[in-house]
C-alpha cells in the first residue's frame, strides 16, 4: 500500500496541532517583561524616540496572551528599578497593566535620563521567577548596561 506525501503531510499537521494544543492547556506561564525608560528612549540625546512604539508593541504582546493562567510581570527601569507590575492573563489583569504601561509618564524628576541599569532589572526579574512555572524574559531597551559603569557582572 502507498501512502502519498499529502497524507502523511496532512497527518503530521494534525498531529502537531493537537500536541500543540493539548500542551498549551498544561503548564503554567511566567512572563517577564523589562521596559527602559530612560531618555534615549524618548529621543533625548542624538536617538530617535522609539518609546512609543516600543510601548505599543508591548501592549500588543500582552494582549496576544490568552492563557488566564499565565503570571505576567512588567519591571520599568532606568538608573534602577522604577515600577514592578504584576497580573495574570485574565481580561481584568491585562487591563491593569496596560493601563499602568500607558499611564508612564518619563519621570523626569527621578534623574534617570542618561542611565541603563539593565543589572538592577536583571535582578529584579530574577527574583520574580517561579521554579514552578515556564519562565520567560523578555528586555525591552535601546542600548547597553551604563549604570554604574560599563560592568555587566549580574549577566
Amino acid at each position: 500500500m502507498k501512502i502519498k506525501l499529502n497524507q502523511v503531510l496532512v497527518f503530521v499537521i494534525t498531529l502537531f496541532i493537537s500536541v500543540s494544543s493539548f500542551s498549551q492547556n498544561f503548564k503554567t506561564e511566567k512572563r517577564i517583561y523589562l521596559l527602559d525608560i530612560t531618555g534615549s528612549m524618548y529621543g533625548k540625546g542624538s536617538g530617535e524616540d522609539i518609546f512609543t512604539e516600543v510601548k505599543n508593541n508591548l501592549i500588543q504582546t500582552i494582549n496576544s496572551l490568552d492563557n488566564p493562567q499565565t503570571n505576567i510581570t512588567v519591571i520599568t527601569f532606568g538608573k534602577g528599578v522604577v515600577d514592578i507590575w504584576e497580573a495574570q492573563a485574565t481580561a481584568k489583569g491585562k487591563s491593569n497593566l496596560i493601563t499602568n504601561i500607558n499611564t508612564h509618564k518619563e519621570y523626569k524628576g527621578l534623574n534617570i535620563q542618561t542611565a541603563t541599569n539593565i543589572c538592577d532589572a536583571l535582578s529584579a526579574a530574577n527574583n520574580k521567577i517561579s521554579t514552578s512555572m515556564l519562565n520567560y524574559l523578555f528586555l525591552f531597551t535601546d542600548g547597553g548596561h551604563n549604570f554604574p559603569d560599563e560592568n555587566l557582572q549580574c549577566v
